[in-house]
């Protein structure tokens, strides 16, 4: 078994079919993201296929309080860019209405921000912060 926010290299290079290669671009994926929150986001990195993910996913295993969450008050442009699941658009309407209604209370008031979609809000909901 493997841990996915905690694995090193060599425990992910014991895994059939994970070579040196991958394990180093699923720990870079793994970093820029934050820590994995569900199995399948090895698949959205493009890094391994469908086939050799449903190999892995029985070996895999998930501890979510490993996370490195973003501080919706301090971050700028430059942090939010950094992880996948921020594109310009959805960083500037965060930086926009931070500057007009100030700091944010809790991780959820994002969803006050009526430019940004449902579905990027709940996906990058976990990876935030307030502190």
């Amino acid at each position: 078994m493997v841990e996915m926010n905690s694995a090193d290299s060599v425990q992910w290079v014991q895994l059939k079919g994970i070579g040196p290669y991958l394990s180093s671009k699923i720990l870079k994926y793994r970093k820029r993201l934050g820590g994995f929150i569900y199995k399948k986001q090895l698949l959205e990195s493009d890094i391994i296929t469908d086939s050799l993910y449903h190999t892995l996913e029985p070996l895999l295993t998930l501890n979510n309080l490993e996370l490195s969450k973003i501080n919706l008050n301090t971050a700028d442009y430059r942090t939010f860019i950094n992880h996948p699941y921020f594109n310009s658009e959805t960083i500037q309407a965060i930086l926009k209405y931070r500057k007009q209604h100030g700091p944010f209370a809790d991780p959820t008031h994002i969803r006050r921000i009526k430019s940004l979609k449902e579905e990027i809000g709940k996906k990058i909901l976990p990876y935030l912060t307030v502190n």
